[in-house]
């Protein structure tokens, strides 16, 4: 993930090969498991990896960035939707994880924002009784930075207003809010992204 999140955010050079050896050390590990995690990479179109000359970073076009997160706000918003109808609702859980997400960001505790965005997400994915979708969900995004909080100024604190809107939609059992509310939150992440992305000159 250390090494996707890098590609993702463009901190790997895309124009020209890198040793595999100089990542394994940089990453303070082997080189077994970066070869191993490359190679995943690899089939995800991430990299380009030859035996002679190391491995090259292949970073997704603007296009590939908007398809994997309108596909993950229709999937998201579906699967909000589903578990917003359900009487039993992992609301308790979730109401936790966010205001550790609040503690976190404002920074009265120790803990990565990221993980806890993550979870919040994944609980409620997980709730909605449909793993075929939820499984999908997680192939597509793979596709995205994980380490999003870190990387796009300004976003925590407009997910915490997003998360307490599905999170009151989630307890009205009220499944179209819910849908919308997530896809809102993902799309708007999008757009964050693509102009942080833009302001970086990622695609330059």
């Amino acid at each position: 993930m250390a090494i996707r999140d890098r590609i993702l955010a463009g901190a790997l050079p895309h124009d020209r090969w890198l040793r595999i050896a100089d990542l394994a050390a940089e990453l303070g590990t082997s080189v077994t498991p970066v070869r191993t995690a490359l190679l995943t990479l690899e089939q995800q179109g991430l990299v380009e990896v030859a035996k002679a000359r190391g491995f090259r970073a292949i970073p997704p076009t603007r296009r590939d960035v908007t398809d994997a997160y309108l596909i993950t706000a229709f999937l998201s918003g579906e699967l909000t939707a589903r578990t917003a109808s359900l009487a039993e609702k992992p609301l308790a859980r979730c109401e936790e994880i966010h205001d550790e997400m609040i503690a976190v960001a404002d920074g009265t505790r120790p803990g990565d924002v990221d993980e806890l965005n993550w979870e919040f997400h994944r609980t409620i994915h997980g709730a909605a009784a449909s793993p075929r979708a939820a499984s999908t969900l997680r192939a597509v995004t793979r596709s995205v930075p994980h380490a999003f909080h870190r990387l796009v100024p300004g976003w925590t604190e407009v997910a915490l207003v997003h998360h307490r809107e599905i999170l009151d939609a989630l307890r009205n059992r009220d499944s179209e809010k819910a849908r919308r509310a997530a896809e809102r939150h993902v799309l708007l992440g999008c757009e964050m992204l693509v102009e942080h992305f833009e302001r970086s000159g990622y695609w330059s």
